[in-house]
């Protein structure tokens, strides 16, 4: 009797298991290509509820901020002062190639590699170089980001930048997103954040107000280590942009791109949308789950880390900014995109959208700036995919990065 017993619980779970896998299947299937609205700011219109949620009320309108009438090429000089002090560090990061090998087991893990990049890397002919360099400031301390290369010509430079989840080679959606670009053409940079996976701090000596000072733990994840380094004339926020503009200027004295793309998710979405508004280079920017400005940062967990709230550099230049430079230039087209999901676990989910959504329905739109906002159905944290490959697909042609 109790062997009938067992054999009866086990075909259960047995057909739980197919349920469930075909469940998630469908929901998988679901998620893809689910961009619930996506509109420039002169075309807003509210994002669609998910079946499963209700309808959220309105909140109060905010008051609405402006910056038509402000001069791009000044304001981003501006903010390269702010971040830099009187100027950026002009030396270029070193560069090495590394093998396939070497690659497959230091960022991806092998099985990892075998599963998103082996027969592209083959397909395409991908070489794979470490750019890495330094910062003064912190004795003992390189940042690294990853360059595969195409052999033939590119048809441009697509820079993904991951948030805090650690190596971005060890999740799906951003491997998908890598490999489907180069497939598409382009050569590509991976960058993890400061004090993440391949980028860990510490120990170190660090330059701080007071001094030097040893650094004698492992210091991840936790940013306001940063507002610690004396910065000079600048401001600790360099940490976090210098690494991708220093790659930018590395590649680009090797290659040629005729267009630079750059995405990235979370902390990397954040990161995004600061280098962008530094970077005219940076032709599309996409900023996944990244920010919000501040009066639409409705929940505790909308806070985040130093250096997205740190007032002695918001309060010069504040978001709705920030995104202006990323969107504009006066001398050529770019597109910049603040991307969400509907119902993110983690922050800036769709309520808090939907007051950006009502600050940005006032904002006059100018010829010279291309802001766009897409909302995505997903309930959880992590980037579609999907969803940016399709916004890229739609950015069209662009004219040369000079």
């Amino acid at each position: 009797m109790r062997s009938r017993w067992m054999k009866l619980i086990s075909g259960t779970r047995i057909l739980l298991v197919v349920a469930a896998a075909f469940f998630l299947g469908v929901r998988y299937a679901d998620l893809r290509d689910r961009i619930v609205s996506e509109f420039p700011s002169q075309e807003l219109r509210t994002a669609e509820a998910p079946n499963d949620r209700t309808e959220r009320p309105a909140e109060t309108v905010v008051a609405q901020v402006h910056f038509e009438d402000i001069d791009l090429s000044e304001t981003r000089a501006a903010l390269e002062r702010k971040i830099f002090g009187a100027r950026r560090a002009s030396h270029l990061p070193s560069v090495g190639e590394i093998t396939t090998s070497l690659f497959a087991s230091r960022y991806s893990g092998r099985t990892a590699f075998e599963q998103y990049h082996r027969q592209v890397f083959v397909d395409h002919q991908i070489q794979a170089a470490e750019i890495d360099g330094a910062f003064e400031e912190i004795d003992g301390y390189r940042w690294r980001s990853v360059w595969l290369r195409r052999t033939g010509a590119p048809e441009g430079l697509f820079i993904y930048h991951h948030g805090h989840d650690g190596s971005p080679f060890a999740f799906a959606q951003p491997n998908i997103l890598i490999r489907a670009m180069i497939e598409r053409g382009y050569d590509v940079i991976v960058h993890s954040m400061p004090g993440i996976s391949w980028n860990g701090i510490g120990p170190v000596r660090i330059k701080t107000w007071d001094g030097w000072g040893q650094l004698t733990g492992r210091r991840n994840e936790k940013h306001d280590l940063f507002a610690m380094v004396d910065t000079g004339g600048g401001h600790f926020i360099k940490f976090f942009v210098e690494p991708v503009l220093a790659s930018i200027d590395l590649t680009m004295s090797k290659r040629s791109y005729p267009k630079i793309l750059m995405a990235g998710h979370s902390g990397g979405g954040w990161t995004t949308t600061i280098a962008a508004a530094l970077d005219e280079r940076i032709d599309y920017s996409i900023s996944y789950a990244g920010s919000l400005p501040f009066f639409a940062r409705l929940k505790p967990r909308d806070l985040g880390d130093a250096e997205q709230t740190d007032s002695a550099f918001y309060r010069d230049f504040s978001y709705p900014l920030l995104y202006e430079l990323a969107s504009g230039s006066a001398e050529r087209k770019r597109i910049h995109y603040q991307v969400y999901n509907d119902g993110d676990s983690c922050c800036f989910d769709g309520t808090s959208v939907a007051t950006f959504q009502r600050y940005l329905a006032g904002r006059q739109r100018r010829p010279d700036r291309d802001l766009r906002i897409a909302v995505i159905r997903n309930d959880s944290h992590y980037m579609v995919s999907d969803a940016v490959l399709d916004i890229i697909g739609r950015l069209g042609p662009m004219q040369a990065a000079q």
